[in-house]
C-alpha cells in the first residue's frame, strides 16, 4: 500500500499537479485513492472523465505490484463523493416523481458508472424498478413504479 501511494504522489508530481495528501484505503476488493490537489477541474476533466484514466494507469499499476485482483478507485478532492451525493438525490427524486405522476421517468443520458450509482441506490425500494435503455453515449436509466 505504501508503494501504490508513493507512486501516486509521483504521477500526479511528474503530470505537474503536486499532491497535497494521498491516501489509500482498502475495503474488500477495492482499492480507494484519494488525492488532495489544487486546480483539481484540470486533473478531474469534463464529467469526470480525465478521472477515469487516473484509475486505469493506477490499475495497471496496482496490477505490476501484486497478483492480487483489486479494483482502484480514485477520488480527487471529494469529486467522485461529491457526484456520488447528486446522483443519488436525483435517483430519489426520480423515484418521487414515478410515485406520483404514476409513469416512467426517463434520466438524461449517463455513463454506466453512473448509471450503476442510480440503480444501486434504487435497488432495494419496494415500490419503483430501474433499468437501462438506449445504445451509447445516449443510454440511460428510466425509472419505472411498480
Amino acid at each position: 500500500m505504501e508503494q501504490m501511494k508513493e507512486f501516486t504522489r509521483q504521477l500526479f508530481e511528474i503530470a505537474g499537479f503536486p499532491a497535497k495528501e494521498v491516501t489509500i484505503r482498502e475495503d474488500g476488493d477495492i482499492m480507494r485513492v484519494d488525492v488532495f490537489v489544487e486546480y483539481a477541474g484540470l486533473i478531474i476533466g469534463q464529467n469526470g472523465e480525465v478521472l477515469f484514466a487516473w484509475e486505469e494507469v493506477l490499475q495497471k499499476h496496482l496490477s505490476l505490484l501484486t497478483e492480487e485482483r483489486k479494483r482502484v478507485i480514485v477520488d480527487i478532492n471529494n469529486y467522485r463523493f461529491q457526484h456520488e451525493e447528486r446522483l443519488k438525490e436525483m435517483a430519489r427524486q426520480a423515484a418521487k416523481r414515478a410515485i406520483v405522476m404514476k409513469q416512467s421517468v426517463k434520466l438524461c443520458p449517463m455513463s454506466s458508472y453512473e448509471r450503476r450509482v442510480i440503480h444501486a441506490e434504487l435497488a432495494l425500494r419496494p415500490d419503483v424498478h430501474t433499468e437501462s435503455e438506449g445504445e451509447h453515449p445516449n443510454r440511460c436509466v428510466v425509472v419505472k413504479p411498480l
